[in-house]
């Protein structure tokens, strides 16, 4: 049996379990009323915990000699999706979804076995999304897409509103996994970015099809399933925007860093 300890005030901060001599914070989420037990750090896991936190996957497109690196929320199905379907797979075969199997995993490589002599000719691509637009695609993704994403933390979310207060709840209790394991698509881009061994092209979001079409020789196979659009950009306020840049403030930075390396759309 757990016994719950006290903290400020009366509200119960921390479950000590005697049997297993361990405690679990309770972080109160007062969109839903309720609260989350993490670990005694502020740790917590989900389905998506990295098992590596030294960089971002990356995948091979050989013909045109692209590493692409893979920031989830970032078109990384696009990126993913493309190459499998050169080299013969059917990537949304069973569910648009369902770009993330075997096949593909078998085609990422981890950041600890990037080699930079083998891939020394390749050119290393990056894309950058909006911090904003990349917050709204991650909520819409947990509230009509995905809905278990980040079960049970969003399960009792019953409007946009409580669902956008849960997820930047979440991305800042995803502060406290570092350096263990952190929840990948709540990070903000800016990590990736610094864990990257190399980068010489950054590409916009919404430029990458034509970045692949026109460079890279190649028709991009977007099987992604980000057609539902419940929850959008207008749903958000003032201070929903203000959270954001307070939470990825690296990543509002990115555009003036790199910004000798972001490609240029000859298209538009």
């Amino acid at each position: 049996m757990a016994i719950i300890t006290e903290g400020d005030g009366e509200d119960p901060r921390a479950l000590f379990w005697p049997g297993y001599e361990s405690v679990e914070l309770l972080i109160y989420n007062p969109a839903t009323d309720e609260y989350f037990a993490t670990g005694a750090a502020g740790q917590w896991q989900s389905r998506h915990c990295a098992a590596s936190v030294t960089g971002a996957k990356y995948v091979l497109h050989e013909p045109s000699r692209t590493l692409m690196y893979l920031i989830p929320k970032n078109a990384c199905s696009t990126q993913m999706g493309t190459v499998l379907h050169e080299l013969g797979f059917r990537p949304a075969a069973g569910s648009p979804s369902r770009v993330w199997n075997g096949n593909a995993y078998s085609h990422c490589l981890n950041n600890e076995d990037y080699d930079a002599d083998k891939f020394g000719k390749y050119t290393h691509l990056v894309v950058f999304r909006d911090p904003v637009e990349r917050f709204v695609n991650l909520a819409n993704y947990a509230w009509c897409i995905n809905r278990g994403m980040f079960s049970p933390f969003t399960s009792s979310c019953k409007s946009k509103r409580q669902l956008l207060d849960t997820m930047h709840l979440l991305v800042r209790m995803n502060e406290a996994n570092h350096p263990g394991r952190f929840e990948q698509h709540l990070e903000g881009q800016a990590w990736y970015y610094d864990h990257c061994p190399r980068i010489d092209t950054v590409v916009r979001v919404e430029d990458l099809t034509d970045y692949m079409k026109t460079v890279m020789n190649v028709e991009p196979y977007n099987c992604n399933v980000d057609g539902k659009y419940e929850l959008t950009r207008d749903d958000l306020t003032e201070e929903d925007i203000a959270r954001i840049r307070e939470n990825w403030a690296g990543d509002f930075l990115l555009e003036e860093r790199f910004k000798e390396l972001f490609w240029i759309n000859p298209t538009k």
